[in-house]
C-alpha cells in the first residue's frame, strides 16, 4: 500500500506540483527562492492534500477542491491579491490541463497509428 502511494501518487503529484509552482513564479516574473521555507510548505502541503484528495473524492469534485488548494497556497507562497491568487492558479490549472489533453490526444494518435 505504501509503495502504491509513493509509485502512483507522490511521485506524479510531486513532478505536478514543482511544475505548478515553478509556472506561478514564471507568470509572476519571479524567482524562486529555494531558501523561503514557504516553498516547502507549500509543495508538501499540496501534495499531501492532493493524495488524500485523489484517495476520498469523486473524480469531478477532485479538480474543484485541488483548485481551491492551488488558490490558498498561492496566496500563502505569494502573498498576493486575492484577485491574483484566483486568476494565477486557476490559469495555471487551463494550461495544465490543456497540456495533459494535448499529450493525450497525440498519445492516441501514436497509438492508432501502430495499429494500422
Amino acid at each position: 500500500m505504501i509503495k502504491e502511494i509513493i509509485m502512483i501518487h507522490f511521485i506524479p503529484n510531486f513532478i505536478l506540483i514543482s511544475s505548478m509552482i515553478f509556472l506561478w513564479h514564471k507568470l509572476l516574473k519571479r524567482k524562486i527562492n529555494f531558501k523561503d521555507y514557504r516553498l516547502y510548505i507549500t509543495l508538501f502541503s499540496i501534495m499531501i492534500i492532493s493524495i488524500i484528495n485523489y484517495l476520498t473524492i469523486e473524480k469531478f469534485i477532485r479538480i474543484f477542491l485541488v483548485t481551491i488548494v492551488f488558490m490558498i497556497f498561492f496566496k500563502f507562497l505569494f502573498r498576493e491579491t486575492i484577485h491574483k491568487s484566483i486568476v494565477t492558479p486557476l490559469f495555471s490549472q487551463l494550461f495544465v490541463m490543456i497540456s495533459e489533453n494535448i499529450y493525450a490526444i497525440e498519445d492516441l494518435e501514436q497509438d492508432g497509428s501502430n495499429h494500422h
